[in-house]
């Protein structure tokens, strides 16, 4: 993932993250998120093996999400 690419993600993830980041904080015992800098050296920081387990578990959960949403949703 290229740097600008990286940044970007960054920053839509955080924009979305921000109306729930206080409850999704406290789940890491944390008041706030941390700067967006921080998590981008941590990200770049880490090795294949860490990154290819992080990209299946975020894409098994929006799998199961889809999957989920398409049976919930009202017929027709």
């Amino acid at each position: 993932m290229s740097e600008c690419t990286l940044q970007c993600a960054l920053e839509t993830f955080y924009e979305r993250l921000r109306p729930f980041a206080a409850p999704f904080m406290a789940l890491f015992e944390r008041d706030q998120l941390p700067a967006r800098s921080t998590l981008s050296r941590f990200l770049a920081a880490l090795t294949a093996g860490p990154i290819e387990a992080l990209r299946t578990l975020f894409l098994e959960d929006l799998q199961e999400r889809r999957a989920d949403g398409c049976r919930s949703a009202p017929a027709g």
